[in-house]
């Protein structure tokens, strides 16, 4: 297990991303590098990690890379896509609501309301163009495979953009989070700040587990599909 990569390790069992994420290595920052290697960087005992990640093994998870790829879309679209439309209105009005309330005592929540507004209307147009134009165009191609047939469009997928897109909406969410977690919630009379806080940090464990499906296992898949 020590000289697999991060992203290899929670291809083959996903919920081994919850051991890792707990000690500090999150996907964006280590999935390409072995275990040992994110271990020795975070000064952790590889053995000790390496048993919590097995005493995972015996739970029942989805297999996600043994799932079709259209599968596997409309499990993203159903749950990560939906995840993200329901909750990106509910976290802008909760981030304006605290930046009006406690802006002048806590000037950080004002840059949180700033830039989960540019997330959102980043995002928005992200899951539009997969929704309408990538992920019909990869189902193009498992049908093309599946009915023996060459397929009738052009190339579209270009992993490098993919992964350039995830590490800018990344560093984003980090930053919103780091914000809103400098600022002395337990100290407030409200707990609007408080329920923000929570929903940035559930909508940041969300985008990590969603990201990690797409870029490691559909997209991936799909371009070996495209080069055939």
């Amino acid at each position: 297990m020590k000289t697999k990569t991060v992203s290899e390790i929670v291809t083959e069992n996903f919920l081994a991303v919850n051991v890792l994420q707990k000690h500090g290595i999150d996907l964006f920052n280590y999935e390409t590098k072995t275990l040992a290697e994110a271990c020795q960087q975070q000064e952790l005992n590889l053995s000790n990690i390496e048993q919590e990640i097995r005493e995972t093994e015996g739970i029942r998870t989805h297999h996600y890379d043994r799932w079709e790829l259209d599968y596997l879309m409309d499990y993203i679209l159903n749950n990560h896509h939906y995840y993200i439309w329901v909750n990106l209105p509910v976290i802008k009005e909760y981030a304006l609501k605290v930046s009006r309330t406690q802006g002048h005592k806590f000037p950080e929540t004002i840059e949180v309301n700033r830039l989960f507004k540019e997330l959102a209307s980043d995002l928005e147009s992200h899951l539009y163009h997969q929704e309408h134009i990538i992920f019909p165009y990869i189902r193009q191609l498992v049908y093309a495979q599946r009915d023996h047939r060459p397929s009738e469009e052009n190339p579209q997928l270009s992993l490098d953009t993919i992964k350039a897109e995830y590490r800018y909406f990344a560093a984003k969410i980090n930053r919103i989070v780091s914000l809103m977690s400098r600022v002395e919630i337990a100290n407030w009379p409200e707990t609007t700040a408080s329920v923000l806080l929570y929903k940035l940090k559930a909508f940041k464990q969300d985008f990590y587990q969603h990201v990690h499906l797409e870029k490691n296992i559909l997209f991936r898949k799909a371009l070996r599909l495209e080069g055939e």
